[in-house]
């Protein structure tokens, strides 16, 4: 009945894994103004301003990044599996004739 410290762990991949891209993602947007691929090429993100100055990221910048970063795949997996899911068990039903 004894069950592994890390069991939770490999049960959670996808949480874990897309948890430590945004953590990663969060600190590099946070001290490098990109994210940690965007850093690995040199590039920076700015915010260009509607007087066409560029001006560092704020706050909100870096949340609305992090999110798109991370969680739009996160979700994006979630429902591909969702998606999956449901579509093999809609096919294990006999299908009818289409009619009423």
């Amino acid at each position: 009945n004894h069950v592994p410290p890390l069991a939770m762990l490999a049960q959670r991949g996808d949480e874990v894994f897309y948890l430590m891209c945004f953590l990663l993602d969060r600190h590099y947007l946070k001290t490098h103004n990109a994210s940690f691929a965007e850093n690995f090429y040199c590039l920076k993100r700015v915010k260009i301003l509607p007087d066409d100055t560029k001006a560092p990221l704020d706050d909100r910048d870096r949340l609305g990044a992090v999110v798109c970063l991370s969680g739009v795949p996160y979700l994006r997996s979630k429902l591909e599996a969702y998606y999956t899911e449901t579509n093999l068990n809609f096919q294990a039903f006999p299908h009818d004739d289409g009619s009423w």
